[in-house]
């Protein structure tokens, strides 16, 4: 939903696609960075999403007014190239479904240090995200 991304979509492109996960038995997901949360419960009713991305930082703030309305979320926490990241995300992270930790950027291609990358152990729902391919996936999940 995000204008300035080279894979947004508009609504009627976004409600076909989240039929067709649907369909298929996926879930459909709407990646959000900087819209409000009524913005976001907007898009998710109207294109009957199964969750919401908060991939910015103005998103973030909207998590707990989203989480309000029943939306399901999906939040992303930054790690840093050094397997480190803010400790107030974490705080953040705990009131979504599941959280992805991803390289600092996002869409990069680069990993971070998964060796001294510890996550959280008060979110066990989490999925490890950043410069994975089928080269690293192996050495990503010791």
């Amino acid at each position: 939903a995000w204008p300035k991304s080279r894979r947004s979509v508009d609504m009627q492109t976004l409600t076909e696609i989240a039929a067709a996960a649907r369909f298929y038995g996926a879930r459909s997901v709407g990646v959000f960075v900087d819209e409000t949360a009524d913005q976001m419960q907007e898009v998710h009713s109207h294109a009957k999403l199964d969750l919401v991305q908060l991939h910015g930082a103005p998103a973030r703030t909207q998590l707990s007014a989203l989480k309000s309305t029943g939306v399901p979320v999906i939040d992303v926490v930054d790690v840093r190239a050094d397997g480190e990241y803010d400790a107030q995300s974490t705080e953040r992270s705990c009131a979504s479904e599941f959280t992805i930790y991803d390289a600092k950027g996002g869409g990069t291609g680069e990993a971070f240090d998964w060796a001294r990358f510890s996550p959280p152990r008060e979110n066990p729902a989490w999925v490890l995200a950043g410069g994975l391919s089928p080269e690293n996936v192996a050495e990503a999940v010791r």
